[in-house]
């Protein structure tokens, strides 16, 4: 009362790390994640928009006003144990956090090939030194010693354990680890992969709708090649945007994929010229999304605007979060990290 009376400050919230017991101040407005950076603290994060799951932890004490929905991201049983994201929580007073990260882990190897698949986008194989075990529509860290910090990247291809791994990347301009990629033949190039994260695909049995924009293709191909493996039968549909018929890529791929399954693919162009030969469809990916029907699970890849449009039509026809995957891919000047992941992809 006295506080107000005479103009007193109101104390910056406090965040005390479980189980270090360590304290630091929480600027006004600032988000768990966003403090812990701030003061130093090599707290477990990837994508820092709500998507990747990577600063997953347990609200110990406290309360926190949430930026997103946790449940796109998080389980039911995961909320009910009090689990928040780190990137989207920020204190309304003093908390308690504890991460709950697995230690990351790398598998060395080399860089097999590069095909280039459009003017800014590259198809890159890895061949590794041993296995690694990942779940169709996960991403990892890619790192390349000297060059920049390490970037995040989806898997863009079924789960085969022959040693390999491939990549859909994007040249971002002005990024460290792309403009390194793209400026030359790397192949042979030693380089590191990280422990497979997230957990992006259907969440919900019956007809399946993908949307993906860009380099945000490479994970839909891992899961639906996953599905065509199993023998599914669910109808599915894929809505793939790009400006131009120049922009398309893995067509080959994709009506491979057409006859394994029950799936119908849309090309969508949002910026070919007028007086160009495409006959297809024009305009927003998101476009066809209100006379569609329904689906029982949606799975979303590219531009975080994209997402942000197609989950806005989505819920507002009723498809429940818990049924909407979704993995944003940004570059470093929108504040993500360095991937699908908002992953950064610089």
């Amino acid at each position: 009362m006295f506080g107000r009376l005479f103009g007193r400050k109101t104390e910056t919230p406090t965040i005390t790390l479980a189980p270090s017991g360590r304290v630091i101040e929480a600027p006004k407005g600032a988000t768990i994640l966003g403090a812990a950076l701030k003061a130093g603290v090599d707290y477990p994060s990837n994508c820092r928009v709500g998507s990747c799951g990577a600063c997953k932890s347990r609200l110990v004490e406290g309360e926190i006003r949430a930026l997103t929905d946790f449940s796109y991201t998080l389980s039911a049983d995961e909320l009910s144990a009090g689990c928040i994201l780190a990137c989207q929580a920020v204190p309304k007073g003093p908390v308690v956090v504890q991460p709950l990260a697995v230690a990351d882990s790398t598998v060395a190897g080399r860089i097999l090939r590069q095909d280039g698949l459009t003017h800014d986008i590259q198809d890159i194989t890895l061949a590794l030194d041993s296995t690694i075990d990942f779940k169709a529509g996960q991403y990892a860290t890619l790192s390349v010693p000297g060059v920049a910090e390490g970037r995040c990247y989806s898997f863009a291809h079924a789960p085969q354990g022959d040693g390999t791994a491939r990549f859909i990347i994007r040249h971002v301009p002005g990024g460290a680890f792309t403009g390194w990629l793209f400026g030359g033949d790397r192949a042979g190039t030693a380089i590191s992969l990280g422990q497979p994260r997230g957990d992006f695909g259907l969440k919900a049995p019956g007809p399946g709708l993908f949307i993906a924009g860009g380099s945000g293709l490479g994970p839909v191909l891992s899961v639906l090649e996953t599905l065509a493996a199993a023998g599914d039968r669910r109808k599915l549909t894929l809505l793939f945007g790009a400006r131009t018929a120049a922009d398309l890529y893995a067509r080959d791929r994709l009506d491979a994929l057409s006859r394994q399954l029950d799936l119908t693919v849309r090309f969508i162009l949002s910026a070919e010229p007028a007086g160009s030969d495409w006959a297809g469809e024009r305009g927003l990916v998101t476009a066809p999304l209100a006379e569609m029907p329904l689906p029982a699970a949606a799975a979303l890849c590219g531009p975080p605007a994209m997402i942000d449009a197609a989950i806005a039509v989505l819920r507002g026809r009723g498809l429940a979060p818990a049924a909407i995957s979704f993995d944003k891919f940004t570059d470093q000047s929108s504040g993500g990290q360095s991937s699908g992941a908002q992953r950064p992809a610089a």
